[in-house]
């Protein structure tokens, strides 16, 4: 998630991925158009983006290995026989037409089916993006707090989810333990879900996938909105220990408000339903309920594990 390393997140210019990155106009639409766009992947991959890496030897911004010559040749050898196999083959046996639609199914399918899991992985609402210090050039935290800090996990209960993406759904067992099989994930994401609990750690995960696609769709929403500057160097630090100073105060008063719903025998659910539309509502209630339900993504739906502790407003 560091902007102009992470390749994912290197749709410019038609999607904005991150604050860091420059907000054109037409990325106020990005959260209906991305569909389109994500389609495209698995296309784009084996016409252009491949080459383009191979040509430029750069991932982005971070320069590729120096390639060998069996690696040329490997290159060159699969690319053919991709084409051969994939376009040449099937339009001598069935014709072009016939081809051109079955290859844009499958591969459109495909390449939205490969976006939808990994962006769902690190470009949610509650995911960090990190930048490098300006003097340093290091990133804050060490490697390990980095990958849980800018990692989600989905559908971590659904065998079957789990099946078809191959555990990817478990990205931040997979991120930390690259080299383990995914079938260990579930036994893995107990111990680190703990680890992180520990030592005051987001383990963010949606428990369903749809919850994970609302929260995509909303961080795209929200990278499409205009950029506020804030002043000179150090003004946008102030204006977040304020923000977080106003955060502090609404969590702590949307737990009152629903400890008095209950004694006054409301439902939580009724409550929410009620308060979220009205004057009453707040970030703090609509994305960190502090009661078990309404909010799938809340610590509250995970045994209270901790998200912003108090030591950290504190400070």
């Amino acid at each position: 998630n560091v902007a102009g390393v992470d390749d994912d997140i290197d749709i410019q210019p038609w999607m904005r991925m991150s604050t860091s990155q420059k907000r054109l106009k037409l990325h106020k639409y990005q959260h209906f158009y991305f569909w389109g766009l994500y389609s495209m992947l698995y296309i784009l991959w084996i016409f252009l983006l491949d080459y383009n890496k191979y040509f430029t030897s750069k991932v982005g911004e971070v320069p590729l290995k120096k390639m060998k010559l069996m690696d040329h040749i490997n290159f060159w050898f699969f690319k053919l026989l991709n084409g051969f196999l994939f376009v040449a083959l099937p339009i001598l046996v069935t014709g072009f037409i016939p081809w051109l639609v079955g290859f844009l199914i499958v591969t459109m399918v495909s390449g939205l089916v490969i976006s939808i899991v990994f962006q769902l992985a690190h470009t949610v609402e509650h995911t960090a993006f990190p930048v490098a210090n300006i003097e340093t050039g290091k990133m804050e935290n060490e490697w390990a707090i980095h990958q849980v800090m800018t990692t989600a996990n989905f559908a971590t209960s659904n065998r079957l989810v789990s099946w078809l993406v191959g555990g990817l759904n478990f990205q931040i067992e997979h991120h930390l333990f690259p080299k383990i099989s995914h079938v260990h994930y579930p036994a893995l994401s107990k111990i680190i879900r703990q680890a992180c609990a520990d030592h005051g750690l987001v383990y963010i995960e949606y428990p369903r996938v749809h919850q994970a696609i609302a929260s995509h769709v909303h961080f795209l929403k929200q990278m499409g909105k205009a950029v506020i500057h804030a002043g000179e160097a150090g003004a946008g630090q102030a204006a977040k220990l304020c923000n977080n100073m106003l955060l502090a105060i609404t969590m702590i008063g949307t737990c009152e408000a629903f400890a008095l719903a209950e004694k006054l025998g409301l439902k939580d659910q009724v409550f929410f339903d009620i308060a979220s539309k009205a004057s009453g509502q707040n970030w703090s209630m609509t994305s960190y309920c502090p009661v078990p339900g309404p909010v799938p993504p809340s610590r509250a739906n995970n045994d209270y594990q901790p998200g912003l502790a108090a030591s950290l407003i504190l400070r």
